[in-house]
């Protein structure tokens, strides 16, 4: 392997990844909800602002916007009206769908024996949604969601987190995540980190990856 700035010697273990952006094609149905809601709440929010947010949680999102424009609606309801909303979108038939390439990614680490996991800052009920209905539950040893930790990303608690529950120590783990918040998390987290340049994904400032890729089977030379 080969990654830069990053001491060799350590043996990848474990890949961890992110579940919006990177597995799933995701990010356009949360633009598409989050800003009917901003609509609602009567707020205006710059793509460019609205682009700081992804890969954290929606409760950093909506307490900085609630503290700027002070308007009256429950944070926690607020939320919910996310969730429920985004639930709907992808139980449509066709509607959600995988990264192209995510599958063959995912089967050469079942393959190379990686232990895997999803560390999304998405809630867990979401997760396990998703995964079944994409049909990749399988390829995961473990889910872990931004709901099992204090602090969101960037902050590194959910790899952390999920590297305990893979049992793997953190410098034998690679993350592959789409954010700027993602891989600070990562790199906070002293583990590698591949930044994937998802498609859909509003512009992130991927530069402290150890590399950057715009395709997942790309991923699999970098583990070779």
């Amino acid at each position: 392997m080969v990654l830069k700035n990053k001491e060799r010697g350590d043996k990848m273990k474990a890949v961890i990844f992110d579940m919006d952006g990177v597995l799933i094609d995701s990010e356009p149905l949360y633009y598409e909800v989050e800003h009917s809601i901003y609509d609602e709440l009567g707020v205006q929010i710059e793509d460019e602002r609205y682009a700081q947010y992804v890969g954290s949680s929606a409760y950093k999102m909506y307490s900085d916007l609630k503290e700027e424009f002070h308007f009256e609606a429950d944070i926690e309801e607020l939320i919910q009206k996310t969730r429920e909303r985004i639930e709907e979108i992808i139980e449509i038939p066709g509607k959600l769908k995988l990264i192209e390439g995510v599958i063959p990614l995912l089967q050469w680490c079942k393959e190379k024996e990686y232990k895997t996991a999803i560390a999304s800052s998405s809630h867990d009920e979401m997760i396990q949604k998703v995964v079944d209905i994409v049909d990749i539950r399988q390829y995961f040893d473990t889910l872990v969601s931004g709901d099992f930790v204090k602090k969101s990303k960037p902050n590194p608690d959910i790899f952390l987190y999920a590297a305990k529950k893979l049992e793997v120590k953190p410098q034998n783990c690679i993350v592959i995540e789409d954010s700027s918040n993602g891989v600070k998390a990562a790199n906070r987290a002293g583990m590698k980190c591949i930044g994937f340049q998802s498609p859909n994904t509003p512009p992130q400032n991927l530069e402290i990856a150890d590399q950057v890729v715009v395709h997942m089977t790309e991923i699999i030379n970098i583990l070779k």
